[in-house]
């Protein structure tokens, strides 16, 4: 199931922890119900109660024991699959560096290919940047009429003193 890579060493430790915790956790439910059922045949009413609360107890810590090694085993499952998912995405990062951008073409080369290119005097565009809009700057806070703290000029209620502000 998990093949032997050696970066996957944590997954083969956490599959096989994941097992054990399992494993552990049916023979605490079983003892748990065993000991119910011994609680159960008690005579006097307060051992069946403590014996009982004490077997109810063991039978919730074992399915939390339970769910833990659940946990830990889906975990060790997906890790390879994450390891693939690293590669493939390293292996797209190294091609995506390899692609360079073809070599500019001379005005004068371009000229003497195609000569209706040549006569519109059209600029060439510059690298291909990324055009970030410039933000807008925020607008002059006024000064509210209560207590003289500054609040943005469309605020209904002043951030400081919480009253309501009529516009």
């Amino acid at each position: 199931m998990i093949p032997n890579d050696p970066r996957l060493k944590m997954a083969r430790y956490l599959h096989r922890i994941a097992f054990l915790t399992r494993g552990l956790a049916i023979l605490s439910l079983l003892g748990g119900v065993v000991l119910l059922f011994a609680a159960l045949d008690m005579r006097s009413s307060s051992d069946r109660v403590g014996f009982s609360l004490m077997s109810l107890a063991l039978m919730v810590i074992s399915i939390l024991v339970w769910s833990t090694g659940v946990f830990h085993g889906a975990f060790a499952s997906a890790l390879p699959l994450l390891h693939s998912i690293d590669d493939k995405l390293d292996a797209l990062g190294s091609k995506s560096t390899a692609v360079q951008e073809p070599a500019p073409v001379a005005p004068a080369t371009l000229a003497m290919a195609t000569p209706e290119l040549a006569a519109s005097p059209e600029p060439e565009p510059e690298a291909r940047a990324a055009r970030v809009r410039e933000p807008e700057p925020e607008p002059e806070r006024v000064p509210c009429p209560h207590c003289a703290g500054l609040v943005h000029p469309g605020a209904t209620r002043c951030v400081h003193c919480m009253k309501k502000i009529r516009r």
